[in-house]
């Protein structure tokens, strides 16, 4: 049963990370193709493989879509937990001892992390980390997680053990953890759509 579990758990997270795919914008992407249907662009970004159909003179649709490619990218560079370097991942690094200084950006989408898991009684948890972790779906022979790590993991999940001021992040606890995975997608999409508002283009 558990190996049914695990199976059929991997095959429904790739078809979700496929319809992500179609709404999500690019990181490192294909040059641009014009034809009558809009400017198309095809790139990879959070894991996903995406394409962008900007509408609009060419020369400007493609400049959009190569636009809204960086500002994905940049984005992903300051909020993925598996970059090294980005400030997600030096908050994590950091839990438990001290704050991180952080940009803008980052800050105004954790805003909106707490906002949705508060109203949301939890439901929606950024600092769900310590369990989004255990299942590694990259390995070469996955297996699902025992309960006993997943209770483990549970004891350091809580939205209230993330604190912002200004311009700083902290979490409580060592051993806690960000994953803006639920909410990463969505606001690459924001980025590409402030891009293509200020091109003056669609998509």
């Amino acid at each position: 049963m558990r190996k049914w579990i695990g199976r059929h758990a991997k095959a429904l997270l790739f078809g979700i990370g496929a319809a992500a795919a179609a709404v999500a914008v690019v990181a490192a992407a294909t040059a641009p193709r014009s034809s009558a249907q809009g400017t198309q662009w095809t790139s990879v970004a959070m894991g996903a493989v995406v394409n962008q159909t900007v509408y609009g003179d060419p020369a400007a649709a493609g400049q959009a879509a190569a636009d809204a490619n960086a500002a994905v990218a940049a984005l992903e560079q300051r909020i993925s937990w598996r970059i090294d370097s980005s400030e997600t991942a030096r908050i994590n690094q950091a839990a438990g001892s001290g704050a991180v200084e952080c940009s803008g950006t980052t800050l105004a989408l954790l805003r909106q992390c707490l906002d949705v898991a508060e109203k949301s009684g939890g439901a929606f948890d950024p600092c769900i980390l310590p369990v989004s972790r255990l299942w590694d779906f990259d390995a070469e022979q996955f297996s699902p997680p025992q309960n006993s790590e997943i209770r483990s993991g549970l004891t350091v999940c809580s939205w209230k053990l993330l604190s912002l001021t200004d311009s700083q992040v902290s979490l409580e606890l060592s051993g806690a953890g960000l994953d803006l995975g639920g909410i990463g997608k969505g606001a690459a999409c924001d980025e590409a759509l402030r891009v293509y508002a200020e091109s003056g283009v669609s998509a």
